[in-house]
């Protein structure tokens, strides 16, 4: 049993050496190696479940945020810079929360969100894709991702430019 721990905590599957390390010690409980080593790895697992309700908390505060933002957008009074202002202070908490749990689908999808209201369209294309590979039935960022492609295939209908777009983002 001590034989495949190892390999699975180098592997980055620390709850697999955790088992590893415990059926180890099922069989010969004073073996001092797995003994470490289930430490080691319990406590590894218990820093990643951690980090994961850190980043679950995070994105909580932010998807409630940006859906005010979003709200935001259809006030007539709005203002750019103080829109980009309100995104980029949610943008650091995700950016907090991929750091934490970057397999997390969720943490992606709200980054394409805000990549799309600062008008960075390639940004949220490639971050809606990579939450739909976390998670391939997540609607919301289908539904988005073919939104903002349908939205994409408009505007090349009418003509309207990368460079335009760009100078709308600096306004």
């Amino acid at each position: 049993a001590l034989d495949g721990a190892a390999p699975a905590e180098k592997g980055g599957k620390a709850e697999d050496g955790r088992a590893a390390f415990q059926a180890a010690l099922s069989i010969d409980a004073a073996n001092a190696d797995a003994q470490v080593g289930l430490a080691r790895t319990t406590a590894e697992v218990r820093r990643r479940e951690e980090a994961q309700r850190e980043a679950d908390r995070l994105l909580e505060i932010a998807r409630h945020d940006l859906e005010a933002v979003n709200r935001y957008l259809y006030d007539p009074n709005a203002q750019y810079a103080e829109l980009v202002r309100r995104v980029e202070e949610r943008q650091k908490l995700i950016d907090v929360a991929i750091a934490k749990a970057p397999g997390k689908a969720l943490g992606h999808y709200l980054l394409a969100r805000v990549w799309e209201i600062k008008g960075w369209e390639d940004r949220a294309e490639a971050a809606y894709r990579k939450a739909l590979e976390l998670e391939p039935m997540l609607g919301p960022a289908h539904d988005q991702l073919g939104r903002l492609l349908l939205a994409r295939a408009g505007r090349t209908l009418v003509g309207t430019s990368p460079e335009e777009r760009a100078a709308r983002r600096l306004q």
